[in-house]
């Protein structure tokens, strides 16, 4: 899917801004402008970031043929814009834009040659919505996504890999007595282009899908169906079917049961080998399929919200990423089931978010653990709400769990502390810091890449009302 997010302007031009700075030379600047005129609303805005970053590897022992231990950067200048008009009689044309380019750098083995992947992110969408009847609105979207990759290892070393998407949709919504409907028809073409030379080089997928959400008193209702067409892989239809009950105003209670299935995307087919893998890619690879099953319940009591979701997922041909291979590959089968715990609560001048997860991911057919999924992790945030002063603290904390297949590379558990502070100088312009990692824990998520340890980033922004 093609999708554009950008802040669709409301009321006079309201004008925003931000520019701050941090450790390993990092800055970050960005403004944009949206309002509207009439029947006309507009959005835009650009940024930038940079940074000298760490090494991207942390010993030789773990990356013997990579290991550089320079800095590795990493800077981005970036661009989106959107408009809509309001043409009379229920009618509207709008359209969006945006366009990346970064530069990340890299360790390469001991060359003093900087390493580095240029990437180009470009989308561009424009889209039609009518009311034909006051029940029945439609929409039909035209939309572009291009992803321009160069990866340069050497002075006259470099691979690019380029894929484009072309989409269109045309998508009905529906008012019903007890609910809602949708019906839509979507046409994707998709195609690579690459140093290297593919016995694919393009596909396109053909998609109908529907739905329907309806409520009677206590009872919800969903049900969705879609059928994908492939030219690659072929036709595959799924679905779900959930239904909810509410108790009274603070407690309900759901299930749900679907399907799903998903390509390999060109990347995982296609990528080009580089000094780190020959090939990086699996053109082999089959698709995913998945069956799961979902439950859950919420308890709202006033400014509280408990909530608990259990889910069990069968997968056949995962696709994960095999570290003795350096490229993707399929699971035979795999079951991944857990609970998730979540509360968000108000205080008297006190947020709280938080949630508790319990995992257990395995390949049935080896009984060894998925690669990169901890048994346990919880994440927590808490923000005062201060008339001036708003401090923040967040904390993070994974279980260990493996970083290959076989299960003979094991990560570490960590927890990662950061805290966060807001100032406000005057409705529209505040101070704000953020300090990440403060106890400078070392910790990877994957063996031999070390994260980022404790940092300081202070910035000023502002926000026109």
């Amino acid at each position: 899917m093609i999708q554009i997010f950008t802040k669709r302007g409301r009321g006079p031009a309201a004008v925003s801004a931000f520019a701050g700075a941090g450790t390993n030379w990092t800055g970050e600047a960005d403004a944009g402008v949206a309002g509207t005129t009439g029947g006309f609303a507009y959005s835009l805005g650009g940024g930038a970031f940079t940074t000298r970053g760490y090494s991207a590897t942390d010993s030789p022992l773990t990356q013997p043929f990579a290991f550089n231990p320079d800095r590795d950067g990493y800077k981005n200048a970036n661009g989106a814009g959107s408009f809509s008009y309001d043409i009379g009689d229920a009618n509207q044309v709008g359209a969006s834009a945006l366009y990346s380019k970064g530069r990340n750098e890299f360790d390469n083995g001991p060359s003093s040659f900087n390493a580095r992947l240029d990437k180009i992110t470009e989308a561009y969408a424009a889209y039609w919505r009518s009311r034909f009847l006051p029940a029945w609105t439609s929409t039909v979207r035209l939309a572009q996504g291009v992803d321009d990759l160069t990866s340069v290892t050497a002075p006259t070393a470099s691979t690019f890999f380029r894929t484009t998407q072309n989409q269109l949709t045309w998508q009905n919504d529906f008012s019903l007595p007890f609910g809602r409907a949708l019906a839509a028809y979507e046409n994707r073409e998709e195609k690579v282009d690459s140093s290297t030379p593919f016995a694919v080089q393009s596909r396109t997928i053909r998609s109908v899908l529907g739905g329907v959400t309806a409520g009677f008193g206590p009872h919800e209702l969903q049900g969705n169906l879609r059928n994908d067409d492939n030219s690659q892989f072929g036709s595959k239809t799924t679905g779900l079917a959930g239904y909810g009950y509410r108790f009274n105003p603070q407690t309900r209670a759901w299930a749900s049961y679907g399907t799903a299935f998903r390509a390999p995307s060109f990347n995982d087919l296609y990528f080009p080998a580089s000094a780190f893998c020959t090939p990086c890619s699996n053109p082999n690879l089959k698709p995913e399929e998945a069956t799961t099953v979902e439950a859950g319940f919420a308890w709202e009591p006033g400014p509280h919200r408990f909530g608990v979701v259990a889910y069990d997922s069968r997968i056949t041909n995962l696709i994960v990423f095999d570290v003795a291979t350096s490229r993707p590959s399929n699971v035979g089968r795999a079951e991944i089931y857990g609970t998730t715990l979540t509360y968000t609560g108000s205080f008297p001048l006190w947020d709280v978010t938080g949630s508790v997860d319990f995992l257990h991911a395995r390949d049935e057919t080896t009984g060894k653990w998925l690669p990169r999924r901890a048994e346990g992790a919880t994440s927590w945030r808490a923000l005062y709400r201060g008339e001036r002063w708003q401090p923040g603290i967040e904390l993070v904390a994974v279980g260990p769990r493996y970083d290959d297949p076989a299960n003979t590379r094991r990560l570490a558990s960590y927890a990662v502390l950061n805290l966060t502070l807001r100032y406000v100088i005057a409705p529209e312009w505040s101070v704000e810091a953020r300090a990440n990692n403060v106890t400078d824990t070392e910790y990877e998520t994957a063996r031999g890449f070390p994260m980022p340890g404790a940092s300081l980033f202070v910035g000023v922004r502002y926000q026109g009302r």
